[in-house]
């Protein structure tokens, strides 16, 4: 991952190849991101094993909504509704290995997805059941 690090820390020097580097491996980010490298085509964290409370369980079903996108976009890089600082706090993570957080509208409930910064676990929750 040193590579994430020279890219995120030379970033402000040369935006040129930033951005052509970052437009040439991205997808669309979502309406909603604060990271402005959202959306990489491969995974910036590793996969883990992947825990969901029952709360979440019982609405994802009660909606029929599919978890998967979301944990997609979380190990992606595009974390969703979350501020500046807790964005830089995930690339921070992804490149050195810290925990990551993201925070989307799932069915008209807020859910967070966190990512342990051994990368081993994942749990998707309510924010209230942190």
């Amino acid at each position: 991952m040193a590579w994430l690090y020279a890219l995120f820390h030379n970033a402000k020097r040369w935006p040129g190849p930033l951005q052509i580097f970052s437009q040439s491996l991205k997808r669309e980010p979502s309406a909603t991101t604060t990271n402005p490298l959202a959306g990489f085509v491969f995974p910036l964290i590793e996969l883990g094993r992947v825990v969901v409370t029952p709360a979440i369980l019982e609405h994802l079903e009660r909606e029929a909504v599919d978890i998967q996108s979301y944990l997609h976009r979380h190990e992606h890089g595009d974390w969703g509704d979350i501020t500046a600082s807790d964005a830089n706090a995930n690339l921070l993570g992804a490149i050195y290995g810290g925990r990551t957080f993201s925070a989307y509208e799932v069915a008209g409930k807020r859910v967070w997805i966190i990512t342990e910064a051994d990368q081993t676990s994942r749990a998707v929750l309510f924010p209230n059941e942190y």
